[in-house]
């Protein structure tokens, strides 16, 4: 999957010790891509030009939802999403069995703040 695509651009909404689960699928000129050798990566970033070593969140994912239709799943549990209120950049991007990378998503994540504060 090579292109000279640029990221799509989207914003997501987060809140504070929640679990999420975004599917995403990678398609060449419309066909599902064989992704079991794929590493898949999600990350969040405080500031776009933090090291990879100081960022909030950094998912690396070689275990895929179904390899040959070009799907997995990003799963966010509590201690991802454990994350001061405010604003953040995210990514995810993906590298093949090439070593040819590539961003596919980036925008802004909104984290907010759990309107419950105490569970007992």
């Amino acid at each position: 999957m090579k292109s000279d695509k640029r990221p799509q651009i989207m914003n997501l909404e987060i809140v504070q010790k929640a679990c999420y689960t975004y599917q995403v699928q990678f398609l060449d000129e419309g066909v599902a891509e064989d992704i079991s050798s794929f590493v898949v990566y999600f990350v969040i970033k405080e500031y776009r030009g933090d090291s990879d070593a100081d960022a909030k969140l950094y998912k690396k994912i070689t275990g895929h939802y179904s390899s040959s239709d070009g799907k997995s799943w990003i799963e966010l549990d509590e201690d991802d999403t454990d994350l001061e209120a405010g604003n953040y950049y995210f990514e995810i991007s993906y590298t093949d069995d090439d070593d040819y990378s590539e961003v596919v998503f980036s925008g802004e994540v909104r984290v907010g703040k759990a309107l419950l504060q105490t569970r007992t």
